[in-house]
């Protein structure tokens, strides 16, 4: 029953499944953005700091989620991992024009 149904599995689980799968969606802007940046050699302190500020969103994000899950809160810290990933692709995108 349970591999023909996810509802089937206890609340924690299900929860620890979601918060996984949902560390696979916006990270893989962050992955090209890294690349592109190690590949042009224009990561700088700005890219490294924005990327720093992501990573720390995904955890905070995952500890809210695992933990008393405040949808506001993740929320809040989801929109900041996103404003850190965009401003990462405006920075390269400014230093690519710019040296390029």
């Amino acid at each position: 029953d349970i591999a023909a149904d996810n509802s089937k599995w206890p609340d924690d689980v299900r929860k620890i499944a979601n918060n996984y799968a949902n560390q696979f969606e916006v990270p893989v802007l962050f992955y090209s953005a890294l690349a592109l940046l190690v590949a042009t050699a224009l990561a700088d302190w700005v890219a490294v700091g924005l990327a720093w500020a992501f990573v720390a969103s995904r955890i905070a994000h995952s500890a809210i989620h695992l933990g008393r899950n405040v949808v506001i809160r993740r929320f809040q810290v989801f929109l900041f991992g996103f404003a850190c990933i965009a401003l990462l692709w405006a920075w390269f995108g400014l230093r690519l024009f710019v040296v390029g």
